[in-house]
């Protein structure tokens, strides 16, 4: 997004100083001809003059090309705006799956490929639609991009991965950071609907994994920590589970319930 935007900049710094110089030719021109020529002062000569020729080409020139940057600069902000517009969820203003996955590939692979993963999961979503309507339903999701973006943005990238599905990458976050921060994640947005009205409560599952070494996409991790997501709900819901392989090498794999799942 930033490179987008640097590109318009930069265009239309480009076409102010196509304009300033265009201006300051015709001023030197204007004085040239007028304090250092011996010209006549009929109209009939200076309208055949070199001077006047230069002029007229100079102008003619300038409002050709003016229609075609004013619809570059148009076009460059308008793709701008529309890559924009397809890498976010228009609901939460997180990344959707589209604009997750390539950048944090892309920022990981420049240190070699590390970190962690985060799936998470609104537990019985539909209950929360059919019981309290879908304007709480959307209130419940942005709650949890909100919380998300609270304790994971500064760290990495958080994404609405699908429904009611979330994702976050924290590129130099080890298995047990993240499964800290995960648990700490479950308990915040356990504890707001109280607030909201939505008595039955409303809560998360997650899981959690490591990109292995060797790995060049996140899609494994991502793999796992799904892997992981369906242990937490086969588990009774409203948990952080890890990734089984690699959480029996830290000696943490799953936080237990402490907010009792409806």
């Amino acid at each position: 997004m930033g490179g987008g935007s640097q590109g318009i900049s930069a265009h239309r710094h480009r076409t102010r100083g196509f304009y300033v110089d265009h201006v300051l030719d015709s001023v030197t021109r204007a004085v040239f001809f007028t304090f250092f020529t011996n010209g006549s002062d009929d109209l009939g000569d200076f309208a055949h003059s070199i001077y006047n020729i230069e002029v007229s080409i100079t102008t003619i020139t300038v409002c050709m090309f003016f229609p075609f940057i004013a619809l570059g600069a148009s076009a460059s902000a308008a793709i701008e705006r529309h890559r924009t517009a397809a890498e976010r969820d228009a609901l939460t203003g997180l990344l959707n799956r589209r604009g997750f996955l390539p950048p944090s590939e892309k920022e990981a692979n420049a240190n070699a490929l590390r970190g962690s993963v985060v799936v998470c999961d609104i537990d019985y979503f539909k209950r929360v639609n059919d019981t309290y309507g879908h304007g709480a339903g959307d209130r419940v999701l942005q709650g949890l991009a909100n919380e998300m973006k609270r304790l994971f943005e500064a760290l990495g990238r958080v994404a609405r991965y699908g429904g009611e599905e979330f994702a976050a990458f924290l590129p130099d976050a080890s298995l047990p950071e993240t499964l800290a921060l995960a648990e700490l994640l479950r308990v915040s947005f356990a504890n707001t609907w109280g607030e909201e009205g939505l008595e039955q409560g409303v809560t998360i599952s997650c899981g959690v994994s490591s990109v292995r070494d060797g790995e060049t996409t996140l899609d494994g991790a991502i793999d796992r920590a799904d892997s992981a997501l369906y242990a937490a709900k086969s588990a009774g819901r409203n948990k952080v589970v890890a990734d089984e392989a690699q959480s029996s090498k830290t000696g943490t794999s799953c936080y237990p319930t402490v907010l009792q799942a409806s």
